[in-house]
């Protein structure tokens, strides 16, 4: 069996990414979304850290988009628009990390923190207050989307990502009052 180790400094990854069954709440009403798209992982030394059991793991890219399919609340509707996940242009997160967790059986651990741009296209009614009519509502993450990959393989095919905590999404110039929150976001990289 070939050992399993974290990917080399200076290799790149272009991925699909999935997240079938994401759930957002907007006011008193949860959506369901399946959002496609795709991510890249730019992989660099850690510093500090040995390269053959620690990298760090770049994701300059990650953009997934998608309608939602289905509503559930006390006046289920359904939500006409597109949602986009996008992420923001901000500084690299210096623990997006893959680190050798295990020599036997062999396991990457892959950990993941994104600020995101969320936007809803036709938002519902009750959203519309903090969006004019017509007009899409733009929200970003309150703290960094954590997410954590147990991997088997790099780069992943397939892999399923945790979501360590809720999301919650807020204005960009009201970041004290959070409008939604992505519940469940059960991402998948790789081999889609």
């Amino acid at each position: 069996m070939p050992q399993l180790k974290p990917p080399a400094p200076g290799e790149s990854f272009d991925l699909d990414v999935t997240a079938k069954g994401t759930q957002i709440k907007l006011g008193e009403h949860t959506y369901t979304v399946e959002v496609t798209g795709d991510l890249r992982f730019e992989i660099s030394k850690a510093p500090g850290k040995d390269p053959a059991e620690a990298v760090r793991a770049a994701v300059p890219r990650f953009y997934l988009t998608g309608t939602p399919n289905s509503a559930r609340g006390t006046a289920a509707q359904a939500l006409p628009g597109r949602i986009t996940l996008d992420k923001k242009d901000t500084e690299v997160n210096p623990n997006n990390l893959i680190s050798l967790t295990s020599g036997f059986p062999p396991k990457l651990e892959q950990v993941m923190h994104l600020d995101l741009d969320v936007t809803i296209e036709n938002p519902p009614q009750q959203a519309q207050v903090r969006a004019a009519q017509g007009e899409p509502l733009v929200l970003t993450t309150k703290n960094p989307a954590n997410l954590v990959g147990q991997l088997t393989q790099f780069p992943p095919n397939g892999a399923a990502y945790r979501l360590q905590n809720p999301i919650d999404l807020v204005l960009p110039d009201d970041p004290d009052t959070t409008i939604a929150t992505i519940q469940k976001f059960p991402v998948k990289v790789g081999g889609l």
